[in-house]
């Protein structure tokens, strides 16, 4: 008996150390996640200052989250985020899948900066995010391991965008986009088993992106809109259903997006025909 109480005693205490190791790392675990999350995405490199989860109040907190611009683009970042206030369901957490009821940011500065026609660091992003097109497909790529998220409602606000214009008489300019709040709901709804933090990003980010188009009011040039809008829509329809659902309620249309995109090819198509023409026609002329 004694014996048997001394293994009971020795399991628990175990059991306490295992659990209270947990305790201590999940915080990092938690911040090491979503930074390997966001660099798998957006093949950039994302990081975190800071974050907090609390089991007993079921909450999460997160601090600075930021997101590099890729190669060759000057502004300071692409992303640099506020708090992350999360409310999280304490049952899930050591499970495979987290479920998240409730995620609030708030403060959100965004650069969009162009390099060259219908080049800008939205367009390579947006190019980076089609590896993940169709949930199902055999094609798509998936992110290896890792802890899956449900989440239900997405709430960001203050959203400020800087964008930077193609320099105009040696100068370039900046105008900014203010969003005051955007509400995603059913974010990953047709998904019972959640989606890695990468996928959940690769829906997020567009519909935020597009929110930014719909409240620029016209101080973004048509032709850097028109551009944007294509990156967006062609991201879109590569991810699926789960992307398209949040992208239309952030006023998105896909469609638009479709026919900027082949109006943008069949311009080009008339400025190379004309270009084309042009030399032959030069090279048709006899010499003097």
């Amino acid at each position: 008996m004694k014996k048997l109480l001394r293994f009971v005693l020795v399991v628990v205490a175990v059991l306490a150390v295992a659990v209270g190791a947990a305790w201590y790392f999940i915080d990092s675990l938690a911040k090491k996640g979503i930074e390997e999350g966001g660099t798998y995405a957006l093949r950039v490199p994302t990081t975190v200052e800071s974050v907090n989860l609390s089991l007993l109040k079921g909450s999460m907190t997160m601090d600075g989250l930021t997101v590099a611009n890729p190669e060759g683009y000057e502004t300071p970042h692409l992303i640099k985020s506020g708090r992350f206030d999360l409310q999280v369901d304490p049952g899930t957490v050591f499970g495979e899948t987290v479920h998240v009821k409730g995620f609030r940011l708030n403060g959100l500065d965004l650069n969009i900066e162009q390099k060259g026609l219908g080049k800008t660091n939205v367009s390579q992003i947006m190019d980076n995010l089609k590896r993940f097109q169709g949930a199902d497909a055999d094609t798509a790529e998936q992110e290896p391991g890792g802890k899956k998220v449900a989440v239900d409602e997405i709430v960001i606000e203050n959203v400020v965008a800087h964008v930077q214009l193609l320099p105009v008489g040696g100068k370039a300019s900046t105008v900014k986009v203010e969003v005051p709040k955007i509400v995603l709901k059913d974010v990953t709804s047709d998904n019972a088993k959640g989606v890695a933090i990468s996928e959940l990003i690769a829906r997020v980010l567009p519909a935020i992106l597009n929110q930014v188009l719909q409240q620029s009011g016209g101080l973004i040039p048509d032709d850097l809109a028109g551009s944007l809008r294509t990156d967006l829509a062609g991201a879109i329809e590569s991810l699926g259903g789960g992307a398209g659902n949040l992208f239309k309620q952030s006023g998105g249309d896909l469609g638009k997006g479709l026919e900027d995109a082949k109006k943008g090819i069949e311009d080009a198509k008339k400025d190379l025909g004309g270009a084309l023409k042009g030399l032959l026609d030069r090279d048709k002329k006899p010499a003097e």
